[in-house]
């Protein structure tokens, strides 16, 4: 059923992908839009329209990790790990998106080693934490004006002994994610197993008449008008390398779910708030990442990435390196009976009990429509969901029921230059 569905939705002219150069003079019309960054150093726009899919991109460095889109603004903020850079810097990229969908740079700066993620915070996004997974530190960066953009705070750490895996050698935040009051945020750390914990300084997001912030830059971090004061960072079980956290919000209840890559994990906590201006994160359970029975998750998988639906009411995590999945080939199911299957990692879905925090199996290991699923998106009413497939290059849309939470089939895909690392949805 799942062969006969995708070769008639891929084939036969319904709503595909249809890449767009992001470069200046591209055109997408009224579409709703996804943007992928890709280690080969291009930004690619995608329309979801019906056509053929036909690559095509703009620049945004060559190890470029993540895409961050302000909408307010219609600013992309994008990061470069430095892999190709001679002094071994990070870039911070920032671009004005067009009416028409194109990409205009508005400006860059250097960035400490590896970033990987970028976290807005403050009254008009115009404060940004970023963590620097091949840099041991996690920096703030005023984005209040796109063409000056500069850092002002840095947070390094140390680790005083390594962790239990090889991968464990040094600190690797992963991840900045801002609770839902936005008064905190949370960093991942998968070389220190550990959550590290930041409170947000009130004055955040309030800038001076000279474009910079309040804060006096803390190359060293401590000390200073910091804008995320550090706090007692929780640890988690040792090996398991936590890498990225969602929230949920459910009535009174705040819920936080953190996913490990080397233990394959998902972590849930209750999220406390004190009157002192403290975060407490109360452990409630531990799980692999495609549920109770332990034999579906493969003990070579790497899950990456874990989100909160928009209604709050389901939870949705990817898992790479199993391979153990395979769905009918794009590009040729139905022309050539011999077209070989495409391998497949997988993602699992969850309902999120709103009294308790628990969560119970929707769907276990869906096929992710590729290899690596190193990053996905949903839309904003939660009918649609983007992978990007880091080992295959190619991005996927797939459907989604937002009132049942269950994954549909494939409505879409395009095979792009590179390794993709992220994509972001422009509605």
């Amino acid at each position: 059923m799942l062969h006969k569905s995708l070769a008639a939705v891929v084939l036969g002219a319904a709503a595909v992908i249809t890449a767009q150069n992001a470069g200046p003079g591209s055109s997408s019309g009224s579409s709703s839009m996804l943007y992928v960054s890709s280690y080969s150093g291009k930004i690619t726009a995608l329309a979801l329209d019906k056509g053929a899919a036909k690559a095509g991109g703009g620049g945004g460095g060559g190890g470029a990790s993540f895409l961050a889109l302000d909408a307010k603004r219609n600013i992309l903020f994008s990061c470069d790990e430095g892999f190709q850079s001679a002094e071994g810097n990070g870039t911070l990229f920032a671009l004005q998106v067009e009416q028409n969908g194109s990409l205009r740079e508005l400006g860059k700066q250097k960035t400490q080693a590896g970033p990987v993620f970028m976290g807005f915070f403050g009254a008009n996004n115009d404060t940004m934490a970023i963590p620097h997974f091949g840099g041991k530190a996690v920096s703030v960066w005023n984005v209040a004006d796109p063409s000056k953009m500069a850092e002002v705070q840095r947070e390094n750490f140390e680790l005083e002994k390594p962790g239990p895996k090889p991968a464990q050698t040094e600190a690797k935040p992963h991840q900045a994610a801002v609770d839902p009051t936005r008064k905190f945020v949370v960093a991942p750390d998968l070389g220190a197993d550990m959550l590290r914990l930041f409170a947000i300084a009130p004055s955040a997001g309030d800038n001076n008449s000279n474009g910079q912030t309040g804060a006096a830059p803390q190359a060293q971090g401590g000390g200073g008008n910091q804008l995320l004061k550090p706090l007692q960072p929780v640890p988690v079980k040792p090996g398991s390398g936590p890498r990225h956290a969602a929230f949920a919000v459910a009535g009174p209840k705040t819920y936080m779910y953190v996913v490990t890559e080397l233990s394959s994990e998902i972590m849930g906590f209750d999220v406390a708030y004190s009157g002192a201006g403290g975060m407490e994160l109360k452990p409630l359970f531990t799980m692999k990442v495609h549920g109770k029975n332990e034999s579906n998750t493969p003990e070579f998988a790497a899950a990456s990435e874990i989100a909160v639906s928009p209604d709050n009411q389901f939870l949705l995590v990817a898992s790479r390196n199993e391979s153990t999945l395979r769905v009918p080939n794009f590009d040729g199911a139905a022309a050539n009976s011999n077209a070989a299957d495409v391998v497949s990692d997988s993602l699992s879905n969850y309902r999120i009990d709103p009294a308790t925090g628990s969560l119970g199996e929707v769907q276990i290991r869906v096929p992710s429509g590729g290899r690596f699923p190193r990053q996905f998106s949903m839309s904003g009413d939660g009918a649609l969901v983007a992978v990007a497939n880091q080992l295959d290059g190619r991005v996927v849309v797939m459907e989604r029921n937002p009132q049942t939470g269950m994954l549909g089939g494939f409505v879409g895909q395009a095979l792009l230059d590179g390794n993709v690392t992220s994509v972001v949805f422009r509605e």
